[in-house]
C-alpha cells in the first residue's frame, strides 16, 4: 500500500482507489492511530482535547522556567509564544510545523518531555490550511 507521506510528497498522484484503501485499513484497525503528525502537511492546524492541553501546558511551563521564551526564540528560532497563545485560547490550534519544531528543540536540548504518540491520541480535529472545514476525529 502506498503510504500517505509518499502521496503528500508528490511521488504518486492521489486517486480515489487510494482513499478506498485507506478507509478499508482504518476500518480494520479502528481505534489505532495510523496517521502520524509527520504524515500530514506541515501547515495543517491541529486542535487538542483537555489531555492534550495538559501535556502542552506542562511542556510550556518547563521550557519557560528553564530557558526563557525570548532566549529560545533568539538562539534557536523556535517560537513558543504561539504555544502560549494556544494555551490561553487566543488560537484554535497549532500547526504540525510548530509541533515538529518544538520536538526538534526539545531533542536538541536533551529534554524528553514531548511524546508525539501520546499527543497524537489527543487530537480532536484537523483543519486544512487556508479556508476549509475541519475534520473531527472520533
Amino acid at each position: 500500500m502506498i503510504h500517505i507521506s509518499n502521496i503528500k510528497k508528490g511521488k504518486y498522484p492521489f486517486k480515489k482507489e487510494y482513499l478506498n484503501k485507506l478507509l478499508a485499513r482504518y476500518k480494520e484497525n479502528r481505534g489505532l492511530h495510523k496517521v502520524h503528525f509527520v504524515d500530514l502537511p506541515q501547515d495543517c492546524i491541529l486542535e487538542f482535547n483537555k489531555e492534550g492541553h495538559a501535556i502542552l501546558n506542562q511542556i510550556f511551563t518547563k521550557v519557560k522556567l528553564n530557558y526563557g521564551l525570548d532566549a529560545i526564540h533568539r538562539k534557536h528560532n523556535v517560537n513558543f509564544y504561539s504555544l502560549q497563545d494556544f494555551l490561553n485560547n487566543k488560537q484554535i490550534g497549532l500547526s504540525v510545523k510548530k509541533i515538529i519544531s518544538f520536538k526538534r528543540f526539545l531533542e536538541k536540548v536533551q529534554l524528553d518531555i514531548l511524546n508525539l504518540e501520546l499527543l497524537e491520541k489527543c487530537v480532536l480535529a484537523i483543519k486544512p490550511p487556508g479556508r476549509g472545514n475541519k475534520l473531527k476525529i472520533d
